[in-house]
């Protein structure tokens, strides 16, 4: 046996592992490679490696505590860890996501206009402490503070090698306290979607509403977003496939050529908005109205909204920021794109069709919108997040940047 071998192992539980694994084998489906892939674990690439002289081994993993990194240091195992991790690789090489925090600031004031926001997390995640930092700082430049709650301990991940205790009973009473005095309505950006999940079913518990009250953003891939077991949750997408097709290229480049490719940060994909938090409760009746009147027919105007109320559009607008902090015609954008978004699951309509029926003027106008709110046009979403045949594939790399 000779050649160059690549594996995937991993020291923890999710359901993006599988989307990593996934972009790892669309890599490795061309024939033309010069390295190959196996499904072995870290022992096993080891004896492989000690009987073949002429075997070059290396490890892609998803690797949270730190005794993989330090097994594979003491056996000269080159490898590329795709976990943020406070254990720096060897190699140096990163593809590493950043700016889902930003992305969830901007969702929480520009899309939904909140004032309150909130950040709750697990103490020991490296990649959730960076997407807070980000939430904090986009929302400091909007001169807001963060609410923040750190739970202590894994919270949302149970790796194997992982030795720490914590206390569930301490997190649930101090998310419970939490969620108590969070001024609502309020905006909960999550550090990943477990953590979302069951801060969504905490507030159940308290009887709080979600979306009316509390506004969930979790962070999940393309394949679990697009069929979320709550649709009160919105997700930042991140694509962890096509993390798994880069981690694989690079290391394939590592081995043929003894090169280090440059680090790389993946952006978000866009977020998964379900249920809308404009529809929640407000004082104002001739808000209210508004927003039932969009909601029956968002292809009205703002101009139309406001004829039909009896007011100018300058009475409107000033009292519809009063209530939600947003633009009307941001709320009726909104509106059609979530109209837009329940359409797609009919495919017997046309583009021309979809845009027509969600109340948008063109399918260009369709287009603008859905690239304002998804960073996608209305055939990628559809393609990704409503036919689950196309649901993950490796986009282009417009998506990520070379640091």
């Amino acid at each position: 046996m000779h050649g160059n071998f690549i594996t995937f192992e991993t020291d923890s539980t999710g359901y993006h592992l599988t989307a990593i694994t996934e972009g790892i084998r669309d890599y490795f489906r061309d024939y033309r490679r010069s390295s190959s892939y196996v499904p072995l674990g870290i022992p096993e690439v080891y004896d492989l490696k000690q009987s073949h002289t002429d075997v070059n081994c290396a490890v892609i993993g998803w690797f949270w505590s730190r005794e993989p990194h330090d097994y594979l240091r003491a056996r000269n195992i080159p490898y590329l860890n795709l976990c943020e991790s406070d254990y720096p690789t060897p190699l140096g090489i990163q593809i590493h996501f950043n700016g889902e925090g930003t992305a969830a600031a901007e969702y929480f004031i520009r899309d939904i206009g909140y004032r309150s926001l909130g950040c709750i997390g697990p103490s020991g995640a490296v990649g959730a402490q960076r997407r807070f930092r980000e939430f904090r700082e986009a929302a400091e430049m909007h001169g807001l503070v963060v609410d923040s709650m750190i739970m202590s301990g894994p919270h949302h991940i149970r790796p194997a090698y992982c030795a720490r205790k914590y206390n569930k009973k301490r997190n649930r009473d101090a998310l419970l306290d939490y969620l108590k005095r969070i001024d609502k309505p309020a905006g909960i950006f999550c550090g990943n979607d477990h953590v979302a999940l069951g801060v969504f079913h905490h507030a159940r518990f308290l009887g709080i509403s979600v979306p009316d009250e509390l506004c969930i953003l979790g962070v999940g891939c393309f394949e679990h977003a697009a069929d979320g077991e709550v649709e009160s949750i919105s997700v930042v997408q991140l694509d962890h496939r096509y993390q798994g097709f880069l981690a694989a290229k690079a290391m394939d480049e590592y081995l043929t050529s003894g090169r280090i490719p440059a680090p790389v940060r993946l952006k978000p994909e866009g977020i998964l908005h379900r249920q809308t938090s404009i529809r929640r409760a407000t004082q104002d009746s001739l808000v209210s109205r508004a927003v039932l009147i969009m909601q029956d027919d968002p292809g009205l105007t703002v101009e139309s909204i406001a004829q039909a109320l009896g007011v100018s559009r300058q009475i409107l607008a000033m009292r519809f920021r009063a209530a939600y902090n947003m633009s009307v015609s941001r709320a009726v954008d909104f509106e059609r794109f979530t109209r837009a978004k329940s359409l797609m699951r009919n495919r017997r309509y046309s583009a021309e069709a979809l845009a027509g029926l969600a109340g948008y003027a063109s399918r260009q106008h369709m287009r603008r919108s859905f690239y304002r709110f998804t960073r996608m046009s209305p055939t990628e979403y559809r393609r990704r997040c409503i036919d689950p045949t196309g649901c993950g594939s490796v986009p282009n790399a417009v998506h990520a940047s070379v640091v």
